[in-house]
């Protein structure tokens, strides 16, 4: 009995009733991101608090499952054709003696690990496709709701990253992580300049009117210089 190149005979005897359930395990272990935890907890309110910063994310994040999935792609070609050239190799082995037999179970070892990893390979590449199409969906859901398009990521950055600095910031304040405190006050305050240097002041006022508790914090520190 064999799945995945995973052979139940290759067991040890007080593990073998487990072999259903490893399989099982197989094919259903998390390998990537589930929809919950990539809505929840990478896109979350406070490291992504627009449409526009999660929108960005979300096109990174797919962009770099895409290219991993190209290479699991490549892998799978080169791990058909290795196989192919293993069985080639045992058909080639003779079985008149002792040393091509051991050849023979050498080469059949061969075989069983490369096809293994290519069953890996078939699972990591399912499980990209998978994570490929919920980041796809999440993409399209947040276009309609962006502020600042979908060419420059620059345009959103200043006006996210003061909101998200802000909420960390008060979040470090209730907590009294000072380090994590210094390190997003710097930031928060150039991201202000950064603002105000552009003349969009008004646009981060009015995106925080939903947000009153961030605007009350920050205070004087978005007001008109």
């Amino acid at each position: 009995m064999e799945h995945h190149g995973l052979r139940k005979t290759t067991f040890e005897l007080q593990i073998s009733d487990c072999y259903d359930t490893m399989i099982h395990a197989f094919d259903r272990v998390h390998i990537f991101r589930t929809e919950p935890e990539m809505r929840g907890g990478i896109l979350n309110p406070v490291s992504y608090p627009t449409p526009d910063s999660k929108y960005w994310q979300a096109v990174r994040e797919l962009t770099v499952m895409s290219e991993n999935l190209a290479e699991n792609e490549f892998a799978l070609r080169e791990a058909n054709i290795n196989l192919a050239l293993l069985k080639l190799d045992l058909d080639e082995i003779g079985t008149e003696t002792k040393r091509d037999n051991l050849l023979r179970d050498q080469k059949q070892v061969e075989i069983d690990r490369a096809e293994f990893n290519r069953a890996q390979i078939k699972r990591e590449i399912n499980r990209r496709r998978g994570e490929i199409v919920n980041w796809t969906q999440i993409i399209r859901e947040l276009e309609p709701q962006l502020a600042c398009g979908t060419t420059d990521p620059g345009r959103h950055q200043p006006i996210s990253y003061i909101i998200e600095f802000g909420q960390k910031l008060m979040v470090a304040a209730e907590s009294g992580d000072h380090e994590v405190g210094e390190n997003n006050l710097s930031k928060l305050l150039g991201m202000i300049a950064e603002v105000k240097r552009v003349g969009r002041i008004d646009e981060l006022r009015t995106m925080l009117e939903t947000n009153h508790g961030l605007r009350d914090f920050l205070g004087d520190q978005i007001k008109e210089d």
